[in-house]
């Protein structure tokens, strides 16, 4: 018999897939930045850190506390009621095809030579400038945010399921949601936001390490380069000031042959990010198109890792 984290990563993970984020007028994920929202107003004073350390307590306190509550209540009620919500919050976790959905409109202008689309469907994926954007800076933006998004949205929710289940998932999205919104450096965030980035850096830390087995797996199926994804990574892996991101970016610009990085413009200033060379494959439409495969077959393999060691484990 599989055991319900099993059931819960099989049952959310497809749901993912088929279905993507759930769409309705109470989004989860937009409940949960509600959330944050409300307990920012009324604890950000100063916005010094321990006002965010309160901050990150009460979300996770408030969202995952009860989510926990709920799963805890019907473990005892009902046990397929309890698979259910811990599949549910799998599903919340995890974002595969939202990523495919959201890149393929970059694909198409591209492929079209429409720039100004592009950069308009570029700028809703990316925080830098896209104004004056050439078309291999477009598809070199598009293929980090999916090599990036590898870790957030597919490795760490399903590290966090495997041991937790479904309250792993959620916890992980909570702080994932609070970094998104208050983890950056500028005037009203730099003390505030710290504890939510720290805490999304630490969560993250281990998945984004382990990231190169289902990437290079990933490559095998999907027809790109296993071993350039080892080589890139074990390059290039450090090369971002964060202690995460450039672990599966380097290793999908490995896998995929591409050159990413370099100068990049934030609100008018122009920062020289590291370039991560993975080859010199022209960046196009088709090298982009090619990323979303990758990410799909690593996701896929990524989810037949997890339930392959919980079974072994059960």
């Amino acid at each position: 018999m599989l055991s319900a984290n099993i059931l819960a990563l099989i049952i959310g993970f497809f749901a993912d897939m088929v279905l993507g984020d759930p769409r309705w007028a109470y989004h989860p994920v937009r409940l949960i930045g509600n959330a944050v929202s409300l307990l920012e107003r009324y604890i950000y004073r100063r916005g010094n850190f321990i006002e965010g350390v309160l901050l990150l307590l009460s979300a996770l306190l408030i969202v995952g506390g009860a989510y926990i509550a709920i799963l805890v209540a019907l473990w005892h009620i009902s046990y397929p009621a309890y698979i259910a919500a811990s599949a549910f919050g799998v599903w919340v976790g995890i974002s595969v095809k939202d990523m495919k959905d959201e890149v393929r409109p970059v694909i198409s202008a591209l492929e079209a030579n429409d720039l100004p689309e592009a950069r308009k469907k570029i700028s809703l994926l990316v925080s830098r400038d896209t104004k004056d954007m050439k078309s291999e800076k477009i598809a070199s933006s598009a293929i980090e945010t999916v090599g990036e998004n590898f870790t957030d949205a597919v490795i760490s929710p399903i590290f966090y399921a495997t041991l937790f289940g479904g309250a792993g998932a959620i916890i992980f999205k909570v702080v994932s949601t609070l970094d998104s919104m208050v983890g950056y450096r500028n005037s009203r965030y730099e003390r505030f936001g710290t504890a939510s980035a720290r805490m999304d850096d630490l969560l993250g830390f281990i998945p984004a390490r382990l990231s190169i087995i289902p990437i290079m797996f990933g490559a095998i199926l999907a027809g790109e380069s296993p071993m350039g994804a080892w080589f890139c990574y074990w390059d290039h892996r450090k090369d971002h000031a964060s202690p995460n991101s450039a672990h599966s970016i380097s290793a999908f610009a490995g896998a995929l042959k591409v050159r990413l990085g370099g100068a990049t413009s934030y609100g008018g200033v122009v920062y020289d990010k590291a370039v991560i060379i993975g080859g010199e494959r022209p960046l196009t439409a088709a090298r982009v198109s090619h990323a979303l495969t990758l990410y799909d077959d690593s996701a896929f393999f990524a989810v037949a890792i997890a339930i392959l060691f919980l079974y072994i484990m059960q």
